[in-house]
């Protein structure tokens, strides 16, 4: 079977990095591509045109392609509070992937930090399901709001509902399992505290300890980085793509075509516009 990885389209990101005037955020961000776009010396904009048209490629490369879904791993867009910025990913949604199976879950950007419920509220009106299970193939596929699983002091009983889901997903399945989220499980190591990227370190243990149990290899995809990356625990596999909106890697703007038969899993980055 095979599928397509995206993540942060976060559309109006560009614009908001075009507001910059602080020296200081070089420190921030140690990233040629990021110093490449020199933000602090272009016209403040408020157009979602860089992001838009990089989206929009990666709809009409998609076209084309046999696929059973497509995932956008969060940051949808860059302020869950802005309608203008969701009207225009609706917009390019209902004109390009409309007869897609296409899974989507939440980012940072998608809804407040700490999440609370009414920013839940807003995501689950716009974009549905923030965590679920679907079934290919004979095989489990878990998507899951990973802002619960950094901190979920407002929601708790959403974490525990999304906590029930990844053990249902477990129950009676001995076969490879794929996670999608849009933070990685760690960034370096699985024990460090937590960070800008990954979750909450006594979440991510009780995580892993879940996972570590399962028979088969685990497979999960990330993004928010906004650069590719792939670290390993044990059977687990964190497999981070670049983003679709903005790159702050030496990654170019893209995605991930992921294949797997056999019990064998490939995943070739596309860069978008090649």
């Amino acid at each position: 079977m095979k599928f397509i990885v995206t993540a942060d389209t976060q559309l109006g990101l560009y614009s908001k990095f075009s507001e910059i005037n602080d020296d200081s955020l070089d420190l921030r961000w140690n990233s040629e591509r990021f110093k490449k776009f020199n933000f602090k010396n272009i016209k403040p904009t408020s157009s979602l045109n860089f992001e838009v048209n990089n989206f929009i490629k990666l709809t009409q490369e998609l076209h084309d392609t046999q696929y059973e879904f497509v995932t956008i791993l969060g940051d949808l867009i860059n302020d869950y509070n802005s309608d203008c910025q969701y009207d225009k990913f609706k917009e390019i949604i209902c004109s390009n992937l409309d007869n897609t199976n296409l899974h989507l879950i939440p980012g940072n950007h998608d809804m407040n930090e700490p999440p609370d419920k009414s920013s839940l509220d807003i995501y689950r009106r716009r974009f549905g399901e923030d965590y679920y299970i679907k079934n290919y193939c004979d095989l489990r596929f878990v998507f899951l709001n990973s802002t619960l699983l950094r901190n979920n002091s407002l929601l708790k009983n959403e974490y525990q509902k999304q906590d029930n889901i990844i053990e249902t997903a477990l129950k009676n399945y001995s076969s490879d399992l794929f996670i999608f989220m849009h933070h990685s499980l760690f960034y370096e190591d699985v024990n460090e505290e937590l960070n800008s990227w990954n979750i909450d370190k006594y979440t991510r243990l009780n995580l892993i300890k879940k996972l570590s149990q399962h028979n088969g290899k685990v497979y999960l995809f990330s993004g928010h980085l906004h650069k590719n990356r792939i670290v390993k625990y044990k059977n687990i596999t964190n497999i981070t793509v670049s983003s679709v909106g903005v790159p702050l890697g030496e990654d170019p703007p893209g995605y991930y075509v992921v294949e797997y038969a056999k019990n064998i899993l490939n995943y070739n980055f596309i860069s978008i516009g090649d």
